[in-house]
């Protein structure tokens, strides 16, 4: 069952809620000093 159903409400709302979520954890891991793995394979693409 897709969230924005499950929630009761828009597939934008639940968008943005995640990118919020995404960007408060990147903040924690910046604050960390925390590097991903991924992070070098990302940079490369983007």
């Amino acid at each position: 069952m897709p969230l924005s159903k499950e929630h009761h409400c828009s597939d934008g709302h639940i968008g943005k809620k995640l990118q919020n979520a995404e960007g408060v954890i990147d903040d924690h891991l910046m604050m960390l000093e925390v590097k991903l793995e991924m992070d070098k394979q990302v940079r490369l693409v983007a």
